[in-house]
């Protein structure tokens, strides 16, 4: 325990401080996680742990506000620093804090926290990794075959003068990889499977996928240039869905730095396009009963059959449009104040398999691996490197890379098929998806 002190002690003890440093509101988010990893990279084994252990503070005083962020060892210092802290603020920084919901659901309701995963051992964490690397080694011939484990397991308790006090429990387990060819060493394949069971690990599925697709693209020339259909498969689809993600957030709207801003209740995609978030599937890794800042999370369909229906908000946010919380105050720990994303976003799938969507396909190429990705939510100009199979009359053939992009909104308005196969990467969900008349810009 974090100086032998509970986290609501601290939260307490960090708030007690900001009201007496001048704070008229103010906010504790007070952390304790632990973190284990297991590297294999270039057949060598490394293992380690670490504790992140700290607090945080947001705070309101005279129409000021700001953020402060303590790890544990300056706890000692806790009063002066909150106390400067406070009178260095910046005019016009203010947030907007929730106030406590009537009531809030049961923790085990949304399964955040897998025994499993709480009593596996070093060897049994190791052995994900080594049937990882065998199941590759089956799968295709590869140079260089390099992965990683992590898990995180975090105690929080958020506390604020509204009144809100929300103790969490969570954990989640992390594997990532990246697979070199061994007939074009510019040929890798990288992905990453995050869950919160540690069940979800034990069979190999992320080693046979970066094989198979590092030997898919080894030898890849130029994409042709033009207008091609792209499909990408649910994992690399998901970078799309990131994307929109950006653009539907209000703190981006309220400032006008969103292509959304101004289009509530219009298209900005086909009929294929529903966008659901939900807060509260249980398992998932964006679910909780609260968000970071207090408010209960919800399910909500910020876009139906191509129209705007909603943003993604927390309560600032929320304030600046007139309307309330969605519940997508999120953090990525104590360092940093809450910003706005996903809880669990979902693109709904369609009822075709990839094997059909691909056999309809004149023109096109299969995505297999991706790149970097640009992309300005105020203007929605995307633009993301593959590498794939080009396809021609329904059949996948020779490997290509190239650019694929153009403006979102005309992206999501030539959506041509949506598979049966949706599939979680990390809080996002999308299933394999074609796109139709896509810019290709041609890379070596």
């Amino acid at each position: 325990m974090l100086f032998g002190i509970d986290l609501e002690s601290i939260a307490q003890e960090v708030l007690r401080a900001a009201m007496a440093g001048g704070a008229e509101d103010a906010e504790a988010y007070a952390e304790r996680t632990r973190v284990t990893w297991i590297r294999r990279v270039g057949g060598r084994t490394s293992d380690g742990a670490r504790r992140e252990e700290g607090v945080a503070l947001r705070f309101v005083a005279d129409g000021r506000g700001g953020f402060l962020a303590m790890p544990a060892a300056a706890m000692g210092q806790a009063e002066i620093r909150v106390g400067r802290a406070i009178a260095g603020a910046k005019a016009g920084a203010g947030v907007v804090l929730p106030a406590p919901p009537a009531a809030i659901p049961g923790a085990e309701e949304f399964a955040l926290l897998d025994p499993a995963l709480i009593a596996a051992t070093l060897a049994d964490r190791s052995e994900i990794l080594r049937h990882e690397e065998e199941a590759c080694r089956t799968a295709g011939r590869f140079a260089r075959a390099d992965f990683a484990y992590e898990d995180r397991v975090s105690e929080t308790h958020l506390a604020s003068t509204r009144g809100v006090r929300i103790s969490t429990t969570a954990a989640k387990a992390g594997l990532s990889g990246a697979v070199i060819a061994r007939a074009d060493r510019a040929a890798i394949a990288s992905g990453r499977v995050t869950t919160r069971r540690f069940a979800d690990l034990a069979s190999p599925r992320l080693g046979p996928l970066l094989a198979a697709r590092a030997t898919q693209v080894a030898g890849a020339g130029p994409a042709p240039a033009g207008r091609l259909t792209v499909v990408q498969p649910p994992d690399l689809a998901a970078d799309l869905l990131t994307a929109l993600a950006a653009a539907l957030s209000a703190d981006r709207v309220a400032r006008k730095e969103s292509f959304l801003a101004g289009r509530l209740g219009k298209r900005i995609g086909n009929d294929l396009l529903n966008v659901i978030d939900d807060g509260t599937l249980p398992g998932a890794l964006g679910s909780a009963p609260a968000d970071d800042e207090g408010t209960l999370t919800a399910y909500h369909h910020p876009i139906v059959g191509g129209r705007l229906a909603g943003w993604l908000s927390d309560a600032t946010s929320a304030a600046a449009l007139g309307s309330r919380s969605t519940g997508n105050a999120v953090r990525a720990s104590f360092f940093a104040p809450p910003g706005i994303g996903p809880r669990n976003l979902i693109l709904t799938p369609g009822c075709r398999t990839p094997a059909e969507i691909i056999a309809d396909i004149e023109h096109g190429i299969l995505v297999h691996e991706s790149g970097r990705r640009a992309f300005d939510p105020a203007s929605g100009r995307y633009a993301l490197r593959v590498a794939g199979q080009l396809i021609a009359h329904g059949q996948p053939g020779r490997p290509v890379r190239g650019t694929i992009g153009g403006l979102l909104p005309e992206i999501l308005m030539n959506l041509a098929a949506l598979g049966h196969d949706l599939a979680f990467s990390g809080p996002i969900a999308t299933p394999t998806v074609a796109i139709a008349g896509v810019s290709v810009t041609p890379a070596g």
